[in-house]
């Protein structure tokens, strides 16, 4: 079977969730198919695989109908066709991951732009979400409650309808699959990683870690906010952010980092207990992992809240660092239950710094008791990327197109009359230099 696989971000030495997310898929399906993976022309992908034929984006025709069909089925996430024309009929099965709900996140932010730019955006990406509802043949989720909150979409717009759920045909759309970890022990690679521990960290420091970016829907600052008070019983007490910086050069540093750096500065420990870097490399993370007591994710509690999934969770499953987080996603509740995670309430800055000295006067990296362990060994063994992919490649098996030109209501003329207006104008101007720069 020949398999495409659209790279959903930057992908090499530097990577974010959906980069790791569509590189493991691809890396996973290989032992399966001849998996293409398309990736950013300056990726460097190749050299974390030997078994993937990688090409440049650049050079994928992504509007022909021709090119496709030389695959048996792609896989893409659903912001795809953001970034390229795809065909109004794709020619062969199309599986859409839909794990990240990216119009919830965009409500937070976008929520500062001019209402005029703020209403273009949303308007532009649903539309741009719909168009791969419709054209996706199987959807790819992370647990329940996303499959519920796309089931309702899709069923209020009528790609759910009589004729497509005859048969029971709906159990077919979709696949949970969340995020996962690495197969390999993490000891096993952790004795062979290469990467360096920021200088402000001495031995006897008591490392705090953020996993992840400073994106404006989660809530880094409580954590800043909370340093000071945690030093007060635990003085030697770092905190270390793994990367303000998106890896992809097209995504702006977000507001929520400034304001974090801001926060740091105006409590002086800004880069003394409390540590920014750019971004950590893929690799690199390794050592920080092995090197920390505690891991932290923090966010509001607002709408992408209930359907996140907070994947640089999943590094701390993998290393086994005890975690303090925010609830009210899928996962935090099942860490809780696993009883490798705290959780805290939202801006309560007081308990939280009250939890973290807590976990850290107990804690020592590697060294966790036998009812935490236990948790984390059933955690990793549920979420291996080889154990919640199987699906997929079972899937593959015998997926086909369906065929949406009996749908039982014009869709697509809705989707073709949906009011989207022209792009404010400093947007207009902008896109228009993008289009110039493609050519």
């Amino acid at each position: 079977m020949r398999v495409f696989v659209a790279g959903y971000d930057v992908m090499g030495k530097n990577m974010a969730g959906p980069g790791m997310r569509s590189f493991a898929i691809a890396r996973f399906l290989s032992n399966h198919a001849d998996v293409t993976l398309s990736c950013d022309e300056s990726s460097g992908i190749e050299s974390l695989s030997d078994k993937l034929n990688c090409v440049q984006d650049s050079d994928v025709l992504w509007d022909s109908t021709d090119y496709w069909s030389k695959y048996d089925v792609a896989i893409m996430a659903a912001s795809q066709n953001l970034k390229v024309n795809l065909p109004d009929k794709f020619p062969v099965p199309l599986i859409v991951d839909i794990y990240d709900p990216y119009i919830l996140e965009n409500l937070e932010l976008h929520s500062a732009l001019k209402p005029s730019i703020r209403d273009y955006e949303y308007l532009r990406h649903l539309k741009a979400l719909l168009e791969m509802l419709l054209m996706g043949d199987c959807f790819i989720v992370t647990n329940g409650r996303t499959r519920d909150f796309f089931t309702g979409m899709m069923a209020s717009w009528g790609i759910i309808n009589p004729i497509t759920a005859s048969g029971n045909k709906v159990n077919e759309y979709f696949l949970n699959i969340p995020f996962g970890i690495p197969d390999e022990p993490f000891n096993t690679v952790s004795e062979f990683s290469v990467g360096e521990i920021p200088d402000q960290i001495i031995e006897s420091d008591y490392l705090i870690l953020w996993a992840g970016g400073l994106w404006d829907w989660l809530d880094p600052l409580s954590l800043i906010e909370s340093m000071p008070l945690i030093q007060k019983s635990c003085p030697n007490a770092k905190l270390l952010f793994m990367g303000y910086k998106h890896p992809n050069r097209h995504v702006p540093v977000m507001d929520m980092a400034m304001k974090c750096i801001d926060k740091a500065k105006k409590l002086k420990i800004y880069n003394s207990s409390v540590i920014f870097r750019d971004w950590t490399p893929f690799e690199e993370r390794i050592p920080l992992l092995k090197r920390a007591n505690l891991g932290v994710s923090l966010h509001k509690d607002h709408l992408e809240t209930r359907y996140s999934f907070r994947t640089r969770l999943m590094d701390y499953i993998w290393a086994g660092i005890p975690m303090v987080i925010s609830g009210g996603d899928f996962l935090s509740e099942e860490l809780s239950k696993s009883g490798v995670a705290k959780i805290v309430p939202e801006n309560d800055v007081d308990l939280i710094a009250d939890i973290i000295s807590g976990v850290l006067r107990e804690s020592k990296p590697g060294s966790i008791d036998e009812k935490t362990e236990q948790g984390f060994e059933s955690l990793r063994h549920q979420y291996r990327w080889d154990t919640v992919l199987t699906p997929l490649s079972e899937r593959l098996k015998n997926i086909q197109k369906i065929d949406k030109d009996n749908y039982g209501i014009k869709f697509k003329e809705l989707l073709m009359n949906f009011p989207v207006p022209r792009p404010p104008g400093i947007i207009e101007k902008g896109m228009e230099k993008i289009k110039k720069g493609l050519r």
